[in-house]
């Protein structure tokens, strides 16, 4: 697989795999939710919403770009020497990079304003704010589940 095949394998997953970011970001929310017993408007419009698929995730799209980027820079020769690049590409996001993203209680919300499933007048700035959480350089190294560790 060449890197712009690559690229184009990432643009075309891209709705199924912030999806499945947003779907574990809502689920820890309303877990959180749930355990302080602070069930408001915006947790109950989240309900509704996710359950009526009536979000609009395209404000992710610039973080998923960079984010796929800067992957490629990083990993694209090294994926082709190792494995298959689809596979390492898969294992990356869904065990090693998206659930570092949802630990962070900042991501979250920043993650759930910008696809405006929590009231706020600081879209913009919580958008903008997810591309800090794309770190320079990856690591393969899948993160530990401790729970006592950030």
């Amino acid at each position: 697989m060449s890197k712009d095949e690559f690229e184009v394998m990432q643009l075309n997953c891209r709705r199924f795999a912030l999806s499945s970011l947003l779907r574990d970001c809502i689920t820890r929310y309303c877990n959180a939710a749930y355990l302080v017993q602070n069930l408001t408007d915006d947790f109950y419009a989240m309900s509704d919403n996710w359950r009526n698929r009536n979000i609009d995730i395209t404000p992710l799209f610039p973080f998923w770009v960079i984010f796929c980027e800067k992957y490629r820079d990083q990993f694209f020769s090294q994926a082709s020497l190792l494995q298959d690049e689809e596979e390492m590409w898969s294992k990356f996001i869904h065990w090693n990079f998206f659930p570092q993203l949802v630990r962070d209680d900042h991501f979250v919300r920043y993650l759930l304003i910008a696809v405006r499933l929590i009231q706020s007048e600081k879209v913009d700035y919580a958008t903008d704010s997810l591309l800090s959480y794309i770190p320079e350089t990856f690591s393969l190294e899948p993160p530990s589940f401790n729970s006592w560790e950030k």
